[in-house]
């Protein structure tokens, strides 16, 4: 959704290992750009909104949820939930919340 460059990502979380096999981590990656004639990008840097030089400069902030549980040494289950809320610059080019999530799981043979 952004290009390396022309925006600035804070990502805030906290980590928590409530078991020696469990991880839980939760928090919040603010997307913005670093000026108003930053153009939005998605991979492989195809420009979605131009940089005009007007606009708001909040693209979205993604809140997470992430647990690893690791039941032995040799397997690893990873489940995660993002929801991503655009912000005005996005919305008012018709782009709109999202939701999405996955689930892994890794052996080691």
């Amino acid at each position: 959704m952004t290009y390396p460059g022309n925006d600035w990502d804070i990502q805030r979380n906290i980590t928590l290992r409530p078991l020696s096999s469990l991880t839980l981590q939760f928090g919040t990656d603010a997307l913005h750009r670093i000026s108003s004639r930053d153009a939005v990008y998605e991979p492989p840097g195809v420009r979605l909104i131009r940089g005009t030089g007007q606009g708001n400069h909040v693209i979205a902030a993604q809140s997470f949820i992430k647990v690893i549980w690791r039941p032995s040494e040799r397997c690893e289950l990873l489940a995660s939930y993002i929801h991503a809320s655009i912000g005005s610059l996005v919305k008012d080019r018709g782009g709109r919340d999202a939701e999405y999530g996955a689930i892994q799981i890794s052996v080691k043979l």
